[in-house]
């Protein structure tokens, strides 16, 4: 009799495990399961956009991470130029699957229809709310370039290039406030404090007025480091 019970007892435990491990196997699946193919909802498709980016975001900024706290250490992380092609590679794959995405070969897509959804929120009277929402779009679309813009920089200034990331701070300041300018045109001076808070929520580097770019970033101690970080 206690034998049965044994038994019992350990195909409990057998079963409950298994069934544990194929709900951990589900939920991992689910987790890492990219659905790239494109909503016919826009509003879907650029909220997808921005969730993709995000994962990205914490892919590039996961590899940045490793470089950083290991960048001693040779044997782990390679050399500087290896950590900034790995970088490169983690971009050029977003920037295709960004394209593919989009189904749509022009660069400005993305951004044109997110301006179109702001456009056409406010002159179809929708609430201030609806119009905020659509600006927010418009701002997480815009901000996909210039983050894009921003890694590349980094990229290129971890293996000392610094002609080329130097080039780049400007291309990510003067395009994102020519967008950010664009926005406001298309609205009324009611929504101006709104747009700015939207569009200074993310970080960017900029150049202090009378001081050359090569003064305020430096490479101390063997690795980049940037001086002035601000917000737009």
């Amino acid at each position: 009799m206690k034998s049965n019970e044994n038994t019992a007892f350990v195909l409990t435990i057998f079963v409950n495990g298994a069934v544990t491990l194929a709900i951990g196997r589900l939920l991992y699946a689910q987790f890492i399961y990219k659905d790239t193919s494109k909503p016919y909802d826009e509003t879907v498709y650029l909220d997808k956009t921005h969730m993709f980016h995000s994962r990205h975001m914490d892919n590039y900024n996961y590899h940045l991470r490793e470089w950083l706290l290991n960048k001693d250490n040779s044997e782990r992380v390679g050399p500087p130029s290896e950590a900034s092609k790995r970088l490169f590679d983690i971009i050029e794959e977003h920037e295709t699957f960004l394209k593919t995405f989009s189904e749509n070969d022009d660069k400005d897509y993305r951004n044109d229809l997110a301006l179109y959804k702001v456009h056409f929120a406010y002159t179809q009277n929708k609430t201030h709310s609806k119009v905020l929402e659509a600006v927010n779009r418009y701002v997480n679309s815009i901000n996909i370039d210039r983050t894009i813009c921003w890694e590349k920089f980094l990229a290129d200034f971890i293996d000392r290039r610094l002609n080329n990331a130097l080039s780049k701070v400007h291309t990510c300041v003067d395009g994102y406030d020519k967008k950010v300018d664009q926005l406001k045109a298309s609205v009324s001076e009611s929504f101006n404090e709104e747009i700015a808070v939207s569009a200074a929520l993310f970080p960017a580097i900029v150049q202090d007025k009378g001081t050359p770019m090569e003064e305020q970033v430096s490479a101390p101690s063997g690795h980049s480091t940037l001086k002035k970080v601000k917000s737009l």
